[in-house]
């Protein structure tokens, strides 16, 4: 994290002196060498995500602030909320702005991804407080004030050294977000939950699924970009078992399966048609192994038992779909509810 931080704030001064606008010199910062700067500092955080996603699903506030500094610094405070309580209790349904649909293409869902996901983070932030007994304007508002910090951050930026710095922070951050946001594509593309009945929240989304499973998320073994990533590849473990620590995620060889690792993934994304011609064909071979393995009960002896799809250190087990025997934090034991602060977002869900 502080890694992160500092790189910032270290190529900024650095982009503000090469540009004269530190020290008073000639301006020697072309904007070819400001765009790679940006990008670089960018794809590094992007890559970086992958820590800040593990820590805002771990069960300490200690962790989880840590993440929220390099969200300050990456003008990208809402992902958090969003991710927690929006992508994890609508994973694999239309409803999810971060769930790519099967033939929408990266370059169209990145756009919307951004703005559906951010709407509604506000919308579950301001159920947040009212389950509190407070309205959005309080201070404990988690999106609102922080964008404030992030926006001095920004013009603390420009200030001190320059516009130029101020685009390489503004360069940085939107690449941070593309690249998360980008993983999420691949993540889910194509895979759908059943929807169960026509009831909907109070946003009027369809809200009554199947619970997220093992075939809701594509899987891969990859090792290189698994140590790079925190092991985020395993992702159907993750969905079903949120608290899980990363060092102990499982794979198993019948989820959904890339061909490749996420870097092969994310290059082969910028080609829509290329994607489709490799994912579309397992796409449809996932959804009909998943049939076959709920209608031979296949389903329940391949994946082991437990579920909990939402996991904060507000609310650790049993926020939305829970079944005990999820083993969050090792040795097979379901981590400790009676430390959970009350009054989380969603209602649990039992099965």
């Amino acid at each position: 994290m502080w890694v992160y931080v500092a790189t910032v704030l270290a190529v900024a001064y650095y982009v503000g002196l090469e540009s004269g606008y530190v020290g008073g010199g000639p301006d020697k910062m072309s904007w070819l060498a400001l765009i790679g700067l940006g990008t670089s500092a960018g794809i590094a955080s992007g890559f970086g995500i992958g820590c800040i996603h593990e820590l805002i699903h771990r069960p300490t506030f200690t962790e989880l602030y840590h993440a929220r500094v390099v969200l300050l610094f990456s003008n990208y405070n809402y992902f958090w909320v969003e991710h927690v309580w929006g992508h994890h209790k609508r994973v694999a349904t239309d409803e999810d702005p971060a769930s790519s649909a099967l033939n929408e293409p990266l370059w169209t869902f990145i756009p919307k991804c951004w703005y559906y996901s951010a709407l509604s983070a506000w919308r579950l932030e301001t159920k947040f407080l009212e389950n509190r007994g407070m309205g959005w304007y309080n201070i404990n508002n988690r999106i609102l004030y922080p964008y404030l910090a992030s926006f001095a951050i920004d013009y603390a930026i420009y200030s001190y050294w320059g516009p130029k710095a101020l685009a390489f922070q503004i360069i940085q951050s939107i690449w941070t977000a593309f690249l998360t946001d980008q993983a999420n594509y691949i993540e889910h593309y194509g895979l759908r939950r059943k929807r169960l009945s026509d009831s909907t929240d109070e946003w009027g989304w369809y809200n009554d699924y199947e619970r997220p499973g093992w075939m809701h998320a594509w899987n891969t073994g990859d090792r290189i970009s698994n140590w790079i990533l925190f092991k985020i590849e395993r992702h159907p473990d993750h969905h079903v078992n949120a608290g899980r620590p990363y060092q102990i995620l499982r794979t198993f060889k019948e989820s959904p399966t890339y061909p490749t690792g996420y870097a092969g993934m994310f290059v082969l994304s910028w080609f829509p048609p290329l994607f489709y011609a490799v994912m579309n064909p397992l796409v449809k071979k996932a959804h009909e192994d998943y049939a076959r393995q709920l209608k031979d009960g296949s389903y329940e002896k391949i994946f082991p038992k437990g579920a909990n799809n939402i996991s904060t250190v507000y609310k650790k087990t049993g926020e939305d779909f829970f079944e005990a025997g999820s083993s969050e934090y090792g040795g097979g034991v379901d981590s400790n509810t009676t430390t959970d602060i009350a009054a989380g977002v969603w209602h649990k869900k039992t099965n």
